[in-house]
């Protein structure tokens, strides 16, 4: 069966784009949809006008990353700006000394005995 069927539908499906191929498909009343790969969806205009990927700066300085942007858009609402996510340990300090109310001493204790873990800041 593979070796009949798969050659099949690739040679059908050579001579057609992934959205001619759904369309065919659809039309003969099977639901279908395109696989996309990373270069088809940075591409696509839809995805490009609603700024659905966005530049994220990364924390090593390298090229910025992509990343997957507010799928929510009000029209008299401006969307809020993508930050970078903290990194490891960033705000264990700051969480320990507003939330739990630890001291400083108390901290610095659980940094030097490698309890927790400080992060840089950005």
């Amino acid at each position: 069966l593979e070796a009949v069927v798969r050659p099949a539908i690739e040679g059908w499906a050579s001579t057609r784009t992934k959205l001619e191929a759904c369309a065919d498909i659809c039309g003969r009343g099977v639901a279908a949809g395109p696989c996309l790969g990373p270069e088809d969806i940075i591409s696509n205009p839809h995805v490009q006008s609603h700024d659905m990927l966005v530049e994220v700066e990364r924390p090593d300085g390298d090229e910025p990353l992509l990343v997957v942007g507010n799928p929510i858009k009000l029209s008299e609402t401006p969307e809020a700006e993508t930050t970078r996510w903290p990194t490891l340990g960033q705000h264990t300090e700051a969480i320990l000394n507003e939330d739990l109310g630890m001291s400083a001493g108390e901290i610095e204790g659980l940094l030097s005995r490698g309890i927790i873990r400080g992060g840089p800041t950005p």
